[in-house]
């Protein structure tokens, strides 16, 4: 489980233990509520598929696909979610980032 998504779950108990539910937006929290939920999700054999495409076709040393990527469904695919390399020296930083 990525840190992300300890963190939302985290945030979900919080709330709840706290009472803070009812300070919150409710839109705001079942919007909250459903994305957590959506992390629990199953995913397909065709997400799998889709994700191992991705990572077979496109991943190299400057793309890397997560073993728990997001993915969204579209009309005519699958957007998965990939992370790109930017070195400082291309954005005209020093090795250490400043």
């Amino acid at each position: 489980m990525t840190i992300h998504r300890e963190l939302v779950r985290l945030f979900i108990k919080i709330l709840k233990q706290e009472g803070l539910t009812k300070a919150l937006n409710p839109s705001e929290f079942a919007q909250l509520k459903e994305l957590t939920e959506r992390l629990d999700e199953e995913v397909s054999a065709d997400d799998q598929k889709a994700i191992e495409f991705a990572r077979q076709e496109y991943c190299n040393d400057e793309i890397e696909v997560d073993d728990d990527c997001y993915f969204s469904h579209a009309d005519c695919g699958v957007w998965v979610a990939g992370w790109l390399w930017v070195p400082h020296e291309e954005i005209g930083l020093d090795a250490e980032g400043s």
